[in-house]
């Protein structure tokens, strides 16, 4: 009798959620029937934090199965349009609803149509539920809207200018350089993802930051002597290798204790980056107030148009604040 009361628990809780899903997705679907669209009826909510952690696992597990080439391994997933192309809107049209028990999502692939919602931001707000995930570091251009956005874009705009596109120019050769001559002395090349993200890591680094840093491939020893720029380095490429939990789980959360190494890694990493970013910004803006010669770079150019927009503002409205926080 106690057997059956134990089994009764997890029983009566699964139900429970799936009836809660089942009811999420006949109101959502008849909220999208009335749009007269194609619909894509679809069991698991695409971005819900927790189905973005496993739904490429579940994908695979469930194409090993005798039905697993429906609908749900096709779309719901993340990255199935990398794979799928053109093909969805090929057989079903420009827009496409995908219904969800969280919400339902219009694919759209019109050039027209998408660039009207851009343009009317008003009309078409960003969910910021959608948007809080992107908070890793604090508000930014993609993460916020209405007034705030308007001044993250103001000030970001200006800093993408020639000089920060001439250093780009100029680190890709030189890492892309460096990258042909380690593939070039080697019988086969089975690092081509390693290899060209270190790539993108170096450029990032020299455009942004104006550090620079020497290629090595994947199979190349790093010196024992690390220093700070090495740690630095180290920290975003394991960010940018576990970005997925950590959007999901929010950088907070990853410092409990039942947490996994790799995710307890993750929370130091992402100190580490948040350290050498408010150092160098505070550098450059030291820099700045003492009229000395600065580089050009992307972090330069920010707390330039930052503190620009401040004396702007500040000008025109007396002591009101419009640059940049440390935060941003």
């Amino acid at each position: 009798m106690s057997y059956s009361r134990f089994l009764a628990v997890p029983i009566a809780l699964f139900l429970s959620i799936v009836l809660y899903l089942l009811y999420g997705l006949l109101v959502n679907y008849t909220a999208a029937r009335k749009t007269g669209l194609p619909l894509i009826v679809l069991p698991f909510d695409c971005g819900h934090p927790l189905w973005l952690i496993i739904d490429r696992k579940v994908a695979q597990l469930v194409r090993r199965l005798p039905f697993g080439s429906g609908t749900f391994t096709r779309f719901n997933w993340r990255g199935w349009e990398i794979w799928d192309r053109y093909r969805a809107h090929q057989q079903l049209g420009d827009a496409i609803f995908f219904v969800t028990p969280g919400k339902n999502y219009l694919q759209l692939c019109d050039a027209e149509a998408v660039s009207d919602i851009f343009q009317r931001r008003g009309d078409f707000p960003r969910p910021p539920e959608s948007t809080e995930m992107l908070n890793i570091f604090g508000p930014n251009v993609g993460t916020t809207d209405g007034p705030q956005w308007q001044r993250h874009r103001k000030i970001t705009a200006s800093s993408f200018n020639e000089q920060v596109n001439e250093r780009v120019w100029v680190e890709s050769i030189q890492q892309s350089t460096d990258l042909i001559q380690y593939w070039s002395g080697r019988p086969s090349i089975n690092s081509v993802a390693v290899d060209t993200r270190t790539v993108s890591l170096h450029v990032m680094s020299g455009a942004i930051f104006g550090k620079s840093y020497p290629f090595r491939g994947a199979d190349q020893e790093i010196p024992a002597s690390k220093e700070d720029s090495s740690s630095y380095g180290e920290a975003l490429k394991l960010i940018l290798d576990r970005c997925i939990p950590l959007v999901v789980l929010g950088r907070k959360n990853l410092n409990n204790p039942w947490l996994p190494k790799k995710l307890r890694e993750l929370y130091h990493a992402t100190l580490i980056f948040q350290e050498h970013m408010t150092e160098a910004y505070e550098t450059e803006k030291k820099a700045m107030m003492r009229n000395d010669k600065l580089e050009n770079n992307l972090m330069t150019s920010l707390v330039r148009a930052s503190l620009a927009n401040v004396e702007q503002t500040g000008s025109a409205t007396g002591a009101h604040h419009e640059g940049l926080t440390e935060e941003e």
